[in-house]
C-alpha cells in the first residue's frame, strides 16, 4: 500500500517530543594527598522511560545501543536496520517515507511507556487516496475513520488493494476475481451493475436487464448456463402457448423487449405475405386449433362460401375464376369493393369503352366470350364491300387495318410496309396495278415474278445469257425511279484493284459469259506462272496461290514480295546468303526448315564438346543463336541444375569425367557419397543422417562446414531447450538416435511434478511421447 508525502500527509503530527536519554556523567575526584589522583566510580545509565510493547524486547541491558549510536541520539540507519521493508520503501521513494530524513525520532519517540503508539497518525485528516492510491469511497467511507477495520496487523503494508484480499466470494470463482468488473463501493454489493454481461456471451439488453440472476443461473452455477431462448423459457419455463410448434428459434419473433413485442413477418418466413386487412387477424382465423402446417394460400380457400353466394354478378352462373384477387383487393376492408380490370382481359377502348356488359356478355355468361374481333364482328366482315373482305382473301384479325380506338370501322388504316414495302415507283402505283381483279390474296413479293418479262428481255448486258441471278434487287434498288439506275457490287464477289480495276468486262467475261468466272487468281494467270523463269515457279515447286507473294493492287506482276520469314525466319548469318546457298539446283519446296537438316556435319563433327559423344540433342537451337555470327557463339542453359557456389566454379570435367555427360547423376548423393560416408564431426553413417545433403548443406555454401541442421523432430530454437550443447541431450556422439531428457530433468522433481499422473513414467521416450513440442 503506497503512503503518502510526509507534509501534509500526517494532519495533525504529533510534534517531536525530546528524546530524554541516558546521560553518563563521568568526573574526577580531587586529587589525593601527595598529589595522588583517585578514579571516581563511573555512573551508570539510566533507562528514561519504558519503551513501546512493539520495541518492549530492547528493554534488557546492553540493549541501549540497538537504537541509540551515543547517550542521547539516535540514527536512522540502526532503525532502518531492524525496519526493512520501510527501508526499501524509503530508497524506492513510494509511501509517507519518501522524503524521510535522517532523524527517524522526529515523529516517531519511544520511552513513552507501554502503551505510547509509535506511529503518529490522525485518521481524521488522512488523504488515504491521495497518499495510498485507494480512496475511501461509498462503503469503504464508513470505515476511514477506523485503520484497524481493514487493517488487522500493526504493519500498514500488509494489505492489497483487490477486493479478494477482504471481501469472501460468494461466487465461489466462478466469475473471476475481478470484483469491481460489476461491484463498486459506491453502489455497494447488492446493487451490481451487469455492463459486463454486455459483451459475453449473451448481452443482457430489455427484460433481461430487470431478471435476477439466480433466475437463470441456478443454484448459483454460472458455467453452462444456457443461452438460447428455447432452453430458458421452454424447456425450464414452458412460456411458449403454441407448445413449439412454430419452432424453436424463439429469438426470430420475440425480442428480450418482451413477449407482447413481435416481429413475425409472416411472408419472409412462410413465403405468404399478409395485407394490412389480414394482419389485423388472430393467428387462429386463419389456423384453425392452431395448426401451423403449410396449406393453400389461395383467397377460395377460406372465400369459397362467399364466391358461391354472390348474386351481383352471379359468380358461379357466370364462371368467374376462383382467383379473387383478380378482382378483389386484400387491402380492402369489405368484398363490394371490388374491381375488375378488364384490360388484363380484353381492353375496353373505343366503342368498346361505352357499351354495358351484356352487349357482349349475353344472358349474364361470361365463361367462353371470345376475345378476337372475329368472333364478334364476322358479320361485318362478310358484308364489307369497299374492298371486299371475302373475295380479297383478307385475315380475318381485323386489329391489323381496324384500330379499337377509332369511333368507326371506316378509320381503316393498311400498313403495306408490314407486308410489302412501297418505295420508289411502287408508291406510285395504284392498288389494281399489283392486285388485279380485287385479288389481294397471293400477291407475289419477289421482284422476278412480276418483272420477269423485264428480266428476259434485257440484253446491256443479257441476263439469261449471263447467268445473272433473279435476285433482281441485288443491282436494282426499289426506291430508283428507272431499270436503269442499276448498280452492281462487284467487291461482294471479287474485288477490283490494281490492274484489275482498269480492265473492261469482257477481258474477265469472255463472250459475255459471267456464270463459273473464277475468283482464284491462278486459273487466269496460269500461263504467267508456268513461263516464268526468275525463279522458275514450277520446277521450283512454287504455290499456285499468286496472292502469296504477288499483290492484286501492284500495277505489274515485277512487284512481288515474298515473306520468307512467315516460312523461315531469316536473321544472323542467314540473312546474308544467297538463296541458292540453301535452295541449290532452284529447288525450294522440300528445304528442311531445323538447323540439324543443314548442319548435320556440322553437328557431327564437333570437338569442344564432342556432341555426338556427349549424347547432346539435335536441336542446335538448345545452345546456338540464329541472330549469331558464328557457331562459336553458343550459351548453355544449365536449368536442369543450377550452377551456384562451389559448383559455380567448377570446370565441366569436374562432373562430367571423360566428356560423358549424359547420365550425370543431379543428386548431391550421387557425387558426394564419399564425403557422407567420411564425415565423423558427426558421424553421419552412426546417425542416421538422410542422404538428402541439401536437407542441411545449401549449395550456396563455400564449404562443408557451413551446414545448417534444421531440427524439427524437436524445438531447440526458443525457450529453456535453447542454446543446449547436441550432447546434453544426444550422450551418445555416434548416434543421434539415441537421446534423454535427464541431463537436466532430474527423477525427485519430474517425479513430483507427475504425481497421480496415469500412465506415467520416468522414461525419455515416454517423456518425448507426452512432450513432443517441449511444452508441459
Amino acid at each position: 500500500m503506497e503512503w503518502a508525502r510526509e507534509r501534509g500527509a500526517i494532519g495533525g503530527r504529533l510534534r517531536a517530543v525530546a528524546l530524554v536519554a541516558a546521560v553518563c556523567v563521568s568526573f574526577a575526584a580531587p586529587a589525593a594527598a601527595g598529589g595522588a589522583r583517585q578514579r571516581a566510580p563511573q555512573q551508570v545509565p539510566q533507562m528514561p522511560g519504558p519503551l513501546s510493547r512493539a520495541h518492549s524486547s530492547l528493554m534488557a541491558a546492553g540493549q541501549c545501543a540497538r537504537c541509540h549510536i551515543e547517550p542521547g541520539k539516535t540514527a536512522a540507519s540502526l532503525c532502518l536496520a531492524c525496519h526493512k521493508p520501510i527501508a526499501d520503501r524509503i530508497t524506492a521513494k513510494k509511501g509517507v517515507h519518501r522524503e524521510a530524513g535522517d532523524e527517524c525520532s522526529g515523529c516517531h519517540t519511544e520511552h513513552q511507556g507501554v502503551e505510547a503508539d509509535l506511529r503518529p497518525l490522525d485518521p481524521a485528516s488522512f488523504d488515504h487516496a491521495a497518499e495510498t492510491g485507494f480512496p475511501l469511497v461509498g462503503a469503504h467511507k464508513k470505515v476511514a475513520g477506523t485503520c484497524s477495520s481493514c487493517h488487522k496487523t500493526r504493519s500498514f503494508l500488509g494489505n492489497r488493494p483487490d477486493c479478494a484480499s477482504c471481501h469472501a466470494d460468494a461466487h465461489q470463482g466462478a466469475l473471476g476475481t475481478n470484483c469491481a468488473s460489476c461491484h463498486s463501493p459506491e453502489s455497494g454489493w447488492s446493487n451490481a451493475s451487469r455492463a459486463f454481461h454486455k459483451a459475453g456471451l449473451f448481452p443482457l439488453e430489455g427484460k433481461h436487464l430487470q431478471v435476477r440472476c439466480a433466475s437463470c443461473h441456478q443454484n448459483g452455477v454460472v458455467k453452462g448456463t444456457p443461452t438460447r431462448c428455447y432452453d430458458c423459457h421452454w424447456v425450464r419455463r414452458k412460456d411458449d402457448r403454441y407448445q413449439t410448434r412454430l419452432g424453436s428459434q424463439c429469438e426470430n419473433c420475440h425480442s428480450p423487449a418482451g413477449w407482447p413485442v413481435v416481429r413475425w413477418n409472416h411472408g419472409a418466413i412462410t413465403g405468404v405475405a399478409l395485407n394490412p386487412q389480414h394482419r389485423l387477424m388472430g393467428c387462429d382465423s386463419c389456423h384453425d386449433k392452431l395448426e401451423f402446417r403449410p396449406g393453400s394460400v389461395q383467397c377460395a380457400t377460406c372465400h369459397r362460401g362467399d364466391y358461391q353466394r354472390t348474386q351481383t354478378p352471379n359468380h358461379a352462373a357466370a364462371g368467374f375464376p376462383l382467383q379473387c384477387e383478380l378482382c378483389h383487393q386484400p387491402s380492402s376492408s369489405t368484398f363490394r369493393a371490388a374491381r375488375f380490370v378488364h384490360t388484363a382481359s380484353y381492353p375496353l377502348v373505343g366503342p368498346h369503352a361505352t357499351q354495358p356488359c351484356v352487349a357482349c356478355h349475353r344472358n349474364n355468361a361470361y365463361r367462353g366470350t371470345p376475345t378476337d374481333c372475329y368472333s364478334c364482328h364476322s358479320d361485318d366482315y362478310q358484308r364489307a364491300q369497299s374492298p371486299n373482305h371475302a373475295a380479297a382473301g383478307f385475315p380475318t384479325a381485323c386489329e391489323a387495318c381496324h384500330r379499337q380506338s377509332d369511333p368507326s370501322f371506316k378509320g381503316a388504316t393498311f400498313n403495306h410496309s408490314a407486308t410489302y414495302q412501297l418505295v420508289g415507283l411502287h408508291a406510285t402505283q395504284s392498288c389494281t396495278s399489283c392486285h388485279r381483279g380485287g385479288v389481294y390474296r397471293g400477291t407475289p413479293r419477289e421482284c422476278v415474278a412480276c418483272h420477269r418479262t423485264d428480266y428476259d428481255r434485257t440484253t446491256s448486258p443479257n441476263h439469261t445469257a449471263a447467268g445473272f441471278p433473279m435476285a433482281c434487287e441485288t443491282c436494282h434498288s426499289p426506291a430508283s425511279s428507272s431499270f436503269k439506275g442499276a448498280g452492281f457490287n462487284h467487291n461482294s464477289y471479287f474485288q477490283l484493284v490494281g490492274v484489275h480495276a482498269t480492265q473492261a468486262c469482257a477481258a474477265c467475261h469472255a463472250n459475255n459469259v459471267y456464270r463459273g468466272t473464277p475468283r482464284v487468281c491462278y486459273p487466269c494467270h496460269r500461263t504467267d506462272y508456268e513461263r516464268t523463269t526468275n525463279p522458275n515457279h514450277a520446277a521450283a515447286g512454287f504455290p499456285t496461290a499468286c496472292e502469296s507473294c504477288h499483290s492484286p493492287a501492284s500495277p505489274s506482276f515485277r512487284g512481288a514480295g515474298f515473306n520468307h520469314n512467315s516460312v523461315f525466319q531469316l536473321v544472323g548469318v542467314h540473312a546474308t546468303q544467297a538463296c541458292a546457298a540453301c535452295h541449290r539446283n532452284g529447288v525450294y519446296k522440300g528445304t528442311p526448315r531445323d538447323c540439324v537438316g543443314c548442319h548435320q556435319a556440322d553437328y557431327q563433327s564437333a570437338r569442344n564438346p564432342n556432341h555426338v559423344v556427349a549424347g547432346f540433342p539435335t536441336t542446335c537451337d538448345s545452345c546456338h543463336r540464329a541472330t549469331d555470327a558464328s557457331f562459336r557463339g553458343a550459351t548453355f542453359n544449365h536449368s536442369f541444375y543450377a550452377l551456384v557456389g562451389v559448383h559455380a566454379t567448377q570446370p565441366c570435367a569436374a562432373c562430367h569425367g571423360s566428356g560423358v555427360y549424359r547420365g550425370t547423376p543431379r543428386t548431391c548423393v550421387g557425387c558426394h557419397q564419399a564425403d557422407y560416408q567420411s564425415a565423423r564431426n558427426p558421424n553421419h553413417v552412426a546417425a542416421g543422417f538422410p542422404t538428402t545433403c541439401e536437407s542441411c548443406h545449401r549449395q550456396t555454401d563455400a564449404s562443408w562446414s557451413q551446414a545448417v541442421f534444421n531440427h524439427t523432430w524437436f524445438p531447440i530454437s526458443s525457450g529453456r531447450h535453447a542454446g543446449n550443447a547436441c550432447s546434453a541431450c544426444h550422450t551418445d556422439a555416434g548416434n543421434f538416435k539415441v537421446f534423454t531428457c535427464f541431463t537436466c530433468h532430474d527423477r525427485a522433481r519430474t517425479d513430483s511434478i507427475h504425481s497421480g499422473r496415469a500412465g506415467y513414467r520416468y522414461d525419455s521416450q515416454a517423456c518425448y511421447s507426452c512432450h513432443p513440442q517441449g511444452r508441459s
